[in-house]
């Protein structure tokens, strides 16, 4: 008798990539980060988004905000990081691995290091949890944390900001996710349809909101484009 159990073989990273890639929305699957750049279905001015275009594409690693009107591109900008991250750090879709200098559960390091969601359904996961009515959040403060202390930095592309509902709670969450990233060298990526200074609203956005956000991120508030 064969006492050999076969355990399936997991997923190739270049698998879990094209998983990855796949889930980028149909209307969105045309941007590739070596030939994507200014477009004239934007409504941002042609000099500005060369001048966005050129910046991001220099430095791909750094952190940006980018505030402003619908048909305006951010989204397009957002993926094409997106993407470029996904096939640069592909190892860090899937990791396990030990961390030596902790002991019981938290020496073990798994999940992914790259996140993109949107504002509203990363505090519905907090809530989720919170309740008990689903597991942790695919990122939590403790996560970066963890992430940082085996030498991964975590990458955070965080959409429609300004749907973020008005609570105590959500309001806190938000906050200690930008702290944790700004505290354990992790990457942010938000887009939003409001102003920079919207954020400045204490009764929806955390107290220094804004603060956290020009030290994670390039900021580009789009509103006044072309005025």
């Amino acid at each position: 008798m064969n006492h050999v159990r076969n355990f399936p073989t997991p997923p190739s990273m270049d698998s879990r990539l094209a998983g990855r890639l796949a889930e980028i929305p149909p209307h969105f699957q045309f941007i590739r980060w070596n030939t994507i750049g200014p477009s004239d279905d934007s409504r941002m001015p042609r000099n500005l988004q060369e001048q966005i275009w050129t910046d991001i594409k220099a430095d791909p690693e750094r952190g940006y905000a980018f505030f402003g009107p619908s048909v305006y591109g951010k989204t397009v900008m957002e993926i094409a990081l997106y993407r470029h991250i996904l096939v640069k750090h592909k190892d860090l879709i899937d990791v396990s691995c030990i961390n030596h200098k902790a002991t019981g559960k938290a020496s073990y390091v798994s999940g992914t290091a790259i996140v993109r969601t949107t504002a509203k359904k990363l505090m519905d996961a907090f809530r989720g949890w919170e309740t008990g009515d689903n597991g942790a959040p695919v990122i939590t403060p403790q996560s970066i944390k963890s992430f940082w202390e085996v030498g991964i930095r975590t990458y955070l592309f965080l959409g429609e900001f300004e749907k973020m509902r008005s609570s105590e709670f959500k309001r806190e969450i938000i906050f200690d996710i930008l702290d944790a990233l700004r505290d354990f060298n992790g990457y942010l990526v938000l887009t939003g349809n409001l102003k920079f200074t919207d954020l400045a609203m204490e009764d929806k956005y955390p107290t220094g909101t804004q603060i956290r956000i020009k030290q994670l991120c390039k900021v580009y508030d789009l509103w006044n484009a072309g005025k």
